[in-house]
């Protein structure tokens, strides 16, 4: 049976060399010390490994160690800025650099499908109206998916006391049809803005996250390809009516609008040629940005740091996370990603409208993993947004029926893949916790294979712990070792009891709570 250590052997060989690509970008310092700190600092508190909230408000200025006797602040994992100033990630033992708003004139929206979200929405919204963007170029789209609960209510009542106030213009929208994947399909055929963000509503966000995911298109700065991609100003753009509209038939927009062709203010709606790109759908041309020296991104992705919480499941959905969170990271940075998530991307308005109809329409969800696929198909380029400004922070599931409901959910999208790198990765994984459970069945059966199931622990182990301490440590935290052991003994056990699970649907809805 030794020859299962060969798919264990392929999955932890995949690891590192994922954790290297992580290393090299971040200039080759230690996991957990390279530079990329989502913190600026560690935080000392007696008795205590400064887990407090992440998004506790820190003193302007105050970086590098800070050690408060006595009492419980945290510095921020998405701490306020000084108005006009973004985060830049620093380098150990030196001192956060600031780095001024870049000039920009594309229009932004943010959609944020939600349902029965009363007790969260009302938060990520105080959030989203304190963004350091100009707020003539903001818009904020909330589209009710179907709530039984005030969602709506709360929604509209904040709107109505802030939109004056803070200049933004904001819309609740009802989605008319089941599922997120629909409602974001609404609000994004109905926004005004060149560039959409998306985050989830149980998401808190900081000042800068709009900026920092603008600044990865070209900074908005006028002239910039950044600009261009969005304003249609580029030569060989594409005549209106080039492309199939998504619209056609679905309810949403207005009657005739096409996805080339069409774009809104708050003037009403004009017509707008938008660049034709390479002719392979990716709704991007393939330009050069001369500040980054690569190719201006079709979509962006950007961190999602879970906060745990008490007992130990939250901590092991939290190590589990922060291993996908590192190969999202790692992967687009390597030029082939695999998987993306939508509490926390962007991508041109565009490029969604050009590849809407790749989503899987009878499919409740996936409408992140499905966009990135065909973008990727199409010859698109996915960036990622790697600085502390660009990060949403949100709770962990609490209980194991929480937990495993979410990964059900996930998973159960994977038998509609065909993005090879995806393929492959998930296969490689697969066939490495597969293999460690026959080797924990065979030593059960048969002593003389006692050694073996050890073995193959201890090789994946290493990988996996240098990939989630890399990502834990950006956020502040530290590794327990005790959960983390237990956590990487179950974990083959618990990936089959998923993939088990998401072939179901009925089953995927277990425990209500």
């Amino acid at each position: 049976m030794w020859w299962l250590t060969i798919p264990v052997i392929i999955y932890s060989a995949g690891i590192f060399f994922l954790w290297l690509i992580l290393r090299r970008h971040s200039g080759g310092a230690a996991p957990g010390d390279d530079g990329l700190s989502w913190v600026t600092g560690e935080v000392a508190t007696p008795g205590g490994q400064g887990n407090g909230s992440l998004l506790t408000e820190s003193r302007p200025g105050v970086t590098g160690e800070v050690a408060i006797p006595g009492a419980e602040e945290q510095v921020s994992l998405l701490s306020e800025n000084r108005p006009g100033i973004t985060s830049a990630v620093a380098s150990p033992g030196e001192e956060e650099r600031p780095t001024p708003l870049p000039e920009t004139d594309i229009r932004v929206t943010v959609v944020v499908a939600v349902r029965n979200e009363e007790r969260n929405v009302t938060t990520l919204l105080e959030r989203l109206v304190q963004q350091d963007y100009p707020s003539g170029l903001l818009e904020l789209i909330i589209v009710n998916d179907n709530s039984t609960d005030r969602t709506p209510v709360a929604v509209s009542e904040f709107m109505e006391a802030h939109r004056d106030s803070t200049g933004i213009s904001m819309r609740l929208l009802f989605n008319p049809f089941p599922g997120k994947k629909k409602a974001i399909r609404l609000g994004v055929s109905r926004s005004s803005g060149d560039l959409i963000l998306t985050t989830d509503a149980d998401c808190t966000v900081g000042p800068g996250w709009i900026s920092a995911h603008v600044s990865e298109y070209g900074g908005g700065v006028e002239g910039s390809p950044g600009t261009q991609i969005f304003s249609g100003q580029l030569q060989g753009s594409a005549t209106a009516g080039s492309q199939t509209s998504f619209l056609r038939g679905d309810g949403f927009g207005k009657s005739g609008e096409t996805a080339s062709s069409v774009s809104r203010d708050g003037s009403g709606v004009t017509a707008r040629p938008l660049i034709s790109g390479r002719g392979d759908g990716s709704g991007m041309a393939g330009l050069q940005d001369p500040s980054s020296g690569g190719e201006i991104p079709s979509m962006v992705l950007a961190p999602v740091v879970q906060r745990p919480g008490r007992g130990f499941w939250s901590r092991f959905g939290v190590y589990e996370f922060s291993a996908l969170q590192a190969i999202t990271e790692a992967t687009a940075r390597a030029g082939h990603p695999v998987m993306c998530n939508a509490a926390n991307m962007s991508y041109a308005r565009q490029v969604y409208l050009r590849h809407a109809g790749e989503l899987h329409d009878d499919l409740p969800s996936g409408d992140d993993i499905f966009l990135l696929h065909a973008v990727r198909r199409g010859g698109g380029t996915v960036g990622f947004a790697g600085s502390s400004a660009a990060a949403v922070e949100t709770a962990a599931a609490v209980t194991a029926a929480a937990l495993l409901r979410q990964r059900a959910r996930w998973a159960s999208k994977a038998w509609y893949y065909r993005d090879p790198s995806t393929l492959i990765l998930a296969a490689a994984t697969a066939a490495c916790n597969a293999a460690v459970i026959a080797a924990a069945v065979g030593a059960a059966v048969s002593p003389q294979y006692l050694p073996l199931p050890g073995v193959l622990y201890a090789i994946r182990t290493v990988p996996d712990h240098l990939i989630i301490t890399r990502n834990i440590k950006k956020s502040g935290e530290k590794i327990a070792p005790v959960p983390f052991v237990l956590s990487e003994l179950l974990y083959p056990f618990w990936f089959m009891t998923v993939a088990v699970i998401s072939l179901f649907p009925k089953s995927r809805r277990f425990g209500t709570g």
